[in-house]
């Protein structure tokens, strides 16, 4: 057999020992095996229930339809989100800095809901983002950089090295 200037790989050679060229040779001479793919039951049946016409105006997860018309036009519970969260913003200096933790009309007592947290603003900059509107998430992240101590302290004791 003729040489084409490839080392003979052998079991006791490290990948570390191995050029490229012996490397990929070695892969590739290895018989692939033969894995069939089964799709889980969520797969297969939200592929399944896509085919079907929706009955009583509902989605396939048994939501209101917006439009059988017109499926691109967004249902009207869609722009009282919009509104929901439109009311829910905080501005600081005319800007709009986050949006409110939550909404509770029941109660009088007045916990921490009218301040903003980052987890709680995570859900809302992504629908923001989404929908194209990045200044708001911008300032967020602005105001809250420059809210932060530039000196790192854990109840006012400064950390130490390490």
């Amino acid at each position: 057999m003729e040489s084409v200037g490839l080392r003979a790989v052998g079991s006791h050679c490290s990948l570390s020992e191995m050029d490229d060229l012996d490397l990929n040779r070695a892969l590739l001479d290895r018989p692939r095996l033969k894995i069939e793919r089964k799709r889980s039951f969520d797969e297969r049946s939200m592929s399944e229930l896509s085919r079907h016409d929706s009955p009583r105006g509902r989605s396939v997860l048994d939501t209101p339809l917006s439009s059988a018309r017109n499926s691109f036009e967004p249902h009207p519970m869609m722009a009282e989100a919009w509104e929901a969260l439109r009311r829910s913003m905080v501005f600081f200096r005319g800007l709009p800095v986050g949006t409110l933790a939550a909404v509770d009309n029941t109660t009088d007592e007045v916990l921490n809901y009218d301040q903003v947290f980052v987890r709680d603003f995570v859900p809302s900059a992504l629908a923001f983002l989404m929908n194209g509107e990045s200044d708001i998430v911008k300032h967020f992240l602005l105001k809250t950089l420059q809210l932060q101590d530039s000196e790192k302290r854990v109840d006012r004791f400064k950390l130490g090295k390490g």
